[in-house]
């Protein structure tokens, strides 16, 4: 476990990245392996990591942070070390340094939904847009460690049937029954696997981006899900999550139309991507095999009950409302303008 103790006994490692230390101060813990502190008096944000890590993985995408700032003029940046490189091993971690960047909560009164909606959108396209030129430039990028989704719509039956025949709760078998019922729906995708891949963040939600006080989107931070993965799903899911931080259930067809125009300012998603996102995306939710597991749902973890029930919801909406969404999704004038 560490400490404000051990690093104020360890800050003259901090050597790796600056020519001289006059001054440390541990200001706080944000995170269970992230930490804030001033050096010289700068405020920094310092990731340890432990040294069983992939290496190359956490230089991917520190190298990709860096690059997408660049790129879009947005901070932060992973600050390097003296000798260039973005991270340095201390005894048993690996500890990586970045740029602090003071953003304001998100306030939705400070814009329309539908602002917020094309806003977001716009970012995640021109984010798309670098990441896809990165790409192009480095060969060697790793696969997203988002969840990988059952081969087949049979798979997801036998799975969905082992966490059937346990011992759940009403509630939790009626999650189960809407969920096949789902599952059945999406029979006819046997394959998704011909859509289009490439780099994507991984973990684009509001809660990622840093807003400065006019609530426009200044930062990106939480690269470490990044890699390849399908395009579309990290686009219909980010619409999805910024209607989850408005505080709604329902994706109106309106809003989704306002995050795909922005989107597509930068991008352009192919015929089958926009035929098949809104399915990709209920396919693998309806997967999802973390949130069957009879640990977790027999669990005492309110919060984590709290999610799944909204996920519930969220799902059963937009498999209601598939039809309608899908024509805004199939309607949009996928033309690039760069």
């Amino acid at each position: 476990m560490l400490t404000e103790t051990y690093f104020h006994d360890h800050h003259q490692e901090f050597d790796a990245f600056f020519d001289h230390i006059e001054g440390f101060n541990f200001l706080r813990q944000i995170k269970e392996n992230v930490f804030l502190i001033e050096i010289n008096g700068e405020k920094y944000v310092l990731k340890v990591y432990d040294e069983k890590c992939d290496r190359n993985r956490l230089t991917f995408f520190e190298n990709l942070q860096n690059h997408t700032s660049d790129a879009l003029s947005i901070s932060p940046k992973v600050v390097p070390t003296l000798f260039g490189n973005l991270n340095v091993q201390i005894g048993h971690d690996i500890w990586e340094l970045c740029e602090y960047e003071e953003g304001q909560d998100f306030n939705p009164e400070k814009k329309r939904p539908e602002q917020v909606f094309y806003d977001t959108g716009l970012f995640l396209g021109q984010v798309h847009r670098v990441f896809e030129s990165y790409h192009s430039e480095n060969l060697s990028t790793p696969d997203s460690i988002l969840l990988h989704f059952p081969d087949s719509p049979a798979h997801i039956f036998e799975l969905l049937s082992e966490y059937y025949q346990s011992r759940v709760g009403q509630e939790w078998q009626k999650i189960l029954e809407e969920k096949i019922s789902i599952a059945e729906s999406l029979k006819e995708y046997n394959d998704f696997s011909t859509l289009p891949q490439q780099i994507v963040h991984g973990d684009f939600y509001p809660r990622n981006l840093l807003y400065d006080e006019e609530m426009n989107i200044k930062g990106l931070i939480d690269y470490a899900q990044a890699g390849i993965y399908y395009r579309c799903y990290e686009v219909i899911r980010a619409a999805i999550q910024t209607n989850k931080y408005l505080g709604f259930i329902e994706l109106k067809p309106e809003y989704l139309s306002h995050f795909l125009e922005g989107y597509s300012k930068s991008v352009e998603l192919t015929k089958d991507e926009a035929e098949m996102m809104l399915s990709l995306y209920i396919f693998i939710q309806a997967s999802d095999i973390s949130f069957f597991k009879t640990d977790i749902v027999l669990g005492d973890n309110s919060a984590l009950k709290d999610y799944a029930t909204y996920r519930h919801k969220s799902l059963v909406s937009l498999t209601q409302n598939s039809l309608e969404l899908n024509n805004i999704i199939q309607g949009q004038k996928w033309n690039k303008s760069i």
